[in-house]
């Protein structure tokens, strides 16, 4: 039954409110799962096998962002518009993701030992290539197959599968093979992996029907799509090289701490992520036709984000408590850390609203180099605070990168407006 149909109708959502409900709903069970894989991985591993895992996946998840060559966003884009095209578009987005993030798996396995010198082994870091540069394009390319259709629910379910199937492999891990530690846990992780991907895959076949069409992906295609590509790189690894660079600089106990401090602040962005994936398909479809839609939605989405994100923060610095309770009594130090990120929810909810406006208003490579400037400066501020202030120096690093960005973001947004 649609959720629509259990308020009377003068009450009823609107589809924009209704699946941004259904996609809050799937992502409070993504990050809820994602939550507990953290205090079974944290107390399996403690904080120095967690800060391993962190600092290591977190350099291959920013590399993903090039996995799919941006097809995904291309996908989404066209079929927001004609429904007809779907087809062609699944196609090229399957195939692709599967070929570059096979490529982009082999680099990283390259470039990993470089970067993060002797933190990680050969094994670990060619099972996380595997793992997040592989299988997890495969579920995204899955979930913007069904985004494109409207089915936030869907969309939203798909990564929220892959947190659960995560933090079962966590918990079989635990209960049968802790002694091995981060060796042993890694083919868990790449066996959930690999069976969400494979179930994500079937879901659209069988659901989305895509007729069967011969792939081409012409040069334009090629070109726009690395204009996305290169846009959730950049995201990614402004929102994940902190961890990375947090291994590098303070070794993985600190980089442990660091990282259950901030998957806490992150976890109560949920809501304004799913409201910015809701509007997506809207706002794509208002920039091609400026007469059909809301005029003024971006300025209700900004509303809507400063009012939840201020009631995040206070949550947030009260939450920090239960951290020593949830991940074992190592994890103390985070405490502080997580009460001087209370600034995060507001910034990084006001920069993804505007990351969303670029991005549907065909900005992708202004957004990009955006993303880039506030890189630099993460890297910048980790190497002078870092070493100097240990974990309150990560945390200064990454709410400075933060401000700058959505400074950034929002300066463009509202000169492009203007013209």
């Amino acid at each position: 039954m649609p959720l629509a149909d259990f308020f009377p109708p003068r009450f009823r959502l609107g589809r924009l409110a209704h699946n941004t409900v259904l996609a809050t709903f799937w992502q409070f069970g993504r990050v809820g799962g994602q939550a507990l894989w953290v205090i079974v991985i944290a107390r399996s591993l403690g904080p120095s096998g967690y800060g391993v895992f962190a600092g290591t996946a977190g350099l291959a998840v920013a590399l993903g962002g090039l996995a799919g060559l941006g097809t995904g966003y291309l996908l989404l884009q066209a079929v927001s518009r004609d429904r007809e095209s779907f087809g062609a578009y699944w196609r090229k987005a399957l195939l692709t993701s599967l070929a570059s993030g096979l490529i982009l798996a082999a680099i990283f396995t390259a470039i990993a030992s470089l970067v993060l010198g002797h933190a990680a082994g050969p094994e670990i870091i060619v099972v996380i290539a595997f793992s997040e540069l592989v299988c997890y394009p495969l579920v995204y390319a899955s979930a913007f197959a069904f985004q494109a259709h409207e089915k936030l629910g869907w969309s939203s379910a798909l990564t929220t599968w892959m947190a659960a199937a995560r933090l079962l492999a966590a918990i079989l891990f635990w209960a049968t093979d802790a002694s091995q530690g981060l060796t042993g846990y890694i083919w868990f992780h790449l066996g959930a992996s690999l069976l969400t991907a494979l179930a994500a895959i079937t879901l659209v076949q069988r659901m989305l029907r895509p007729q069967s069409t011969r792939f081409t992906l012409t040069p334009g295609e090629v070109k726009e799509g690395l204009s996305f590509s290169a846009v959730w790189f950049t995201s990614n690894a402004a929102a994940e090289l902190d961890k990375t660079l947090a291994l590098k600089l303070m070794g993985s106990e600190v980089a442990g701490l660091y990282a259950a401090a901030y998957r806490l602040a992150s976890a109560l962005t949920v809501p304004v992520i799913s409201l910015s994936l809701a509007a997506q398909p809207r706002m794509f479809r208002h920039a091609a036709n400026p007469s059909e839609g809301n005029p003024r939605l971006v300025q209700h989405l900004v509303v809507v984000t400063l009012i939840y994100s201020v009631a995040a923060s206070v949550a947030l610095f009260f939450l920090a408590g239960i951290l020593p309770w949830l991940l074992g009594p190592a994890f103390a130090h985070s405490v502080p850390a997580a009460r001087m990120l209370v600034l995060l929810p507001p910034l990084y909810s006001l920069r993804a609203i505007g990351n969303t406006v670029l991005m549907t208003n065909g900005r992708q490579l202004v957004r990009a180099l955006t993303e880039c400037a506030g890189i630099a400066a993460l890297i910048v501020f980790a190497l002078i605070w870092m070493p100097r202030y240990g974990l309150t120096g990560a945390v200064m690093a990454v709410i400075a990168t933060e401000a700058l960005l959505a400074s950034l973001v929002w300066a463009v947004v509202w000169k492009t407006q203007r013209k």
